[in-house]
This record gives structure tokens, sequence and C-alpha cells, in this order.
């Protein structure tokens, strides 16, 4: 309860994502919050109970999943299965991914299985955008710009 009403949003929300990695139901949690109504930030605590996604599995998935959700891209849902892979982020409905790289993405064992899946994933007709942290951290609106892009693209697409 603390966490979420004491932490900046987007802490709140990683914490409560932790606790549901480690077995904890959103049911418990809500529970907890509910036990403390009159107490001060128990508005603020359910505001990061919604946000929060028991589906997402780490931190960095989750602050770009809330940045493209308050950017107004809501299609976005955390670990979408397609064709034996778990897409990071996820539009199902348009094709649209994004994944997010971590540090262990640039072994280069590991780089060439991922060209390998995005090429798969493309060949079913998915857009897939990577982001890093340092594309994360200083190019917010070239990350923004191709979102839009996936989006203008998939919408001519689906008119023609």
């Amino acid at each position: 309860f603390d966490l979420a009403r004491f932490t900046d949003h987007l802490g709140g929300v990683i914490a409560v994502e932790h606790f549901y990695r480690h077995g904890f139901s959103e049911r418990e949690l809500r529970d907890v919050v509910d036990g403390q109504v009159g107490a001060w930030g128990v508005a603020r605590a359910r505001r990061v109970l919604a946000d929060a996604d028991r589906r997402s599995e780490s931190p960095k998935e989750t602050e770009a999943r809330l940045f493209l959700r308050d950017a107004g891209f809501t299609g976005f849902v955390p670990q979408v299965e397609v064709g034996g892979y778990r897409l990071d982020l996820a539009d199902p409905i348009h094709k649209i991914a994004v994944e997010y790289d971590g540090a262990h993405h640039e072994h280069p064992e590991q780089q060439s299985k991922d060209r390998y899946r995005r090429n798969r994933l493309q060949a079913a007709g998915w857009i897939v955008i990577v982001v890093d942290h340092r594309i994360f951290r200083h190019q917010r609106g070239d990350l923004l710009q191709q979102v839009r892009a996936a989006y203008a693209q998939r919408t001519c697409r689906f008119a023609a």
C-alpha cells in the first residue's frame, strides 16, 4: 500500500507488478488497499493498481507501455503470444509490436536469434519496432513517430 501511494506513479505500478510476479493476486492487493479506506493516498493507490498488469515481465516494458498509453496508443498489451514467440508489447488487432531490448540482446548470439525471430514475425505480417535503453531515454519523439507511422501504414492497408 505504501509503495503505491508514496512513490511516483510508475514506481508504484512497477512495485505492484513485482508483487504479481511473486504470486500475489490482484484481489489480495485490492483488499489491502480497500482495507485502508480513510487513509491518505487510497485514490492514488487505486490508480496504481488500475495501471498494473500482471502479464508484464519487466519494469522497462511497463515504462514503455505506460508511455505509449499516455501518448494515446491504448491497444498495446504485454506478452502477446504469436507463432511460438512472446512479444513484449503488441497490438494484436493491427499487428504492431514494440520490443524492448535490454543489455543481453547486445550479445552476438542473441542478436542472431532476435533477427531470425523478427524476420519470422515480419513474414507473418507484423510490424516490429525495437527499442533499447538509449532510444527510450533520448529519442522518445522518434519512437512515437515510428508507432504513428506503423498505425498509418496499417490504416491505409486495411482501408484498401
